[in-house]
């Protein structure tokens, strides 16, 4: 009775399953449920897993009196551009790590994966001192730059597995070179 389950196998999957959920799903509700409640009552004891009343002044307290605005605005452009940049460039890495033979390619991915075992805030002195004499501290140039340099290898391996898992096939039946009959 291969791929049978009995009735108690079901009921422990799922009994695992919905605590698992509730587990996982706990941190979001309460953060939604404290974020409404009134400044006064979030530190107030007993806990109250439901507020008596609903309050959004912890939301016109983080647009009006802080610039949520422009926070959010600057970590978008930042996100975007340096995801964008890092991705394009370690597209082209991994294609040709992936495609290509050459001497040094060993050399290469090993120095990437080298890159991803040291911790990056080892690096944050020497960093900051070059970022300060190139005038890149305190804008968005700067952060995007160090986004990139950060991602690049990391991207580079995981494109890498992706172009090694699409078919030869498929890339020479997509050649321009391709000869039609």
């Amino acid at each position: 009775m291969i791929g049978k389950e009995s009735t108690a196998g079901r009921a422990t999957k799922f009994t695992f399953l919905g605590l698992w959920l509730v587990f996982t799903v706990f941190p979001l509700y309460w953060i939604t449920i404290t974020s409404l409640k009134a400044p006064g009552d979030i530190f107030a004891f007993p806990i109250a897993y439901w507020p008596e009343h609903f309050s959004l002044e912890n939301y016109s307290g983080l647009f009006g009196k802080a610039d949520f605005g422009v926070y959010l605005t600057n970590s978008l452009i930042v996100a975007f551009v340096a995801g964008a940049v890092a991705t394009a460039i370690s597209m082209l890495s991994a294609y040709v790590l992936a495609r290509f033979e050459f001497r040094t390619k060993s050399a290469l991915l090993m120095a990437a994966l080298v890159t991803q075992m040291i911790p990056t805030f080892i690096a944050l002195g020497p960093l900051y001192l070059l970022m300060t004499d190139l005038n890149l501290v305190d804008n968005r140039l700067g952060l995007i730059l160090v986004y990139v340099a950060v991602c690049i290898p990391f991207c580079t391996v995981m494109l890498r597995g992706f172009f090694e898992n699409i078919p030869d096939a498929l890339e020479e039946a997509a050649s321009p070179t391709r000869a039609s009959t």
